[in-house]
């Protein structure tokens, strides 16, 4: 090989080797480029995913929330149809429960401190009239809170008259502070019957 062509040959890779190093260092700048945050644009700057996470996550939009899904909540309920066969079971339980009242007042009035079978009888029937109003309560409460609350006072008024007919059972007659009692309850659960009677006209 000449001279010549040694001199060609040097100047070849040096051309090579520089144009190399030119396109190797573009690259990186260019890298560097596309990895580099946009410039901020005129104004306030935007809320990073963290923070508008963190302003989500506040109190007071936690609450506001809340208070959206409570409001949804009670629309729905309010615009639930109200099932008919919890409605009809539990005017059914009030209205048993009212007769087995009124049967073991009557047998305490007639048989005063001698209770017989009959009015043993009774008592217990006043008995498993509140597991049936109470079971009866619970199942309707879940769809009408109305009817529930009057279902939920019929039963209460139910056991308060079986602890009073707990002195009939043991052989106590009927004295006047108990009588205004066994009046009281008789209103409650007249009460009871007239709400369910109003909701199924």
């Amino acid at each position: 090989m000449t001279a010549e062509q040694l001199v060609v040959l040097a100047l070849l890779v040096a051309a090579f080797a520089a144009g190399w190093i030119a396109r190797g260092g573009g690259g990186e700048r260019d890298e560097e480029e596309d990895q580099a945050p946009p410039a901020p644009p005129d104004g306030p700057a935007p809320r990073s995913a963290p923070a508008a996470r963190s302003a989500a996550a506040s109190p007071r939009g936690t609450a506001a929330s809340a208070r959206g899904a409570a409001a949804s909540l009670r629309r729905a309920a309010a615009s639930a149809p109200r099932a008919p066969g919890l409605v009809a079971d539990a005017a059914r339980a009030v209205a048993l429960a009212s007769a087995a009242y009124e049967t073991a007042v009557d047998r305490w009035l007639d048989e005063r401190d001698a209770i017989t079978p009959a009015g043993r009888a009774a008592v217990g029937e006043v008995e498993r009239a509140v597991q049936r109003l109470d079971h009866a309560a619970a199942r309707l409460d879940e769809v009408d809170e109305t009817l529930g609350d009057a279902a939920y006072d019929a039963l209460e008024a139910l056991r308060d008259a079986a602890r009073h007919l707990d002195a009939f059972r043991n052989g106590s007659a009927l004295d006047a502070a108990t009588s205004r009692e066994l009046d009281r309850i008789e209103d409650e659960l007249a009460r009871a019957r007239g709400a369910f009677e109003a909701a199924q006209t």
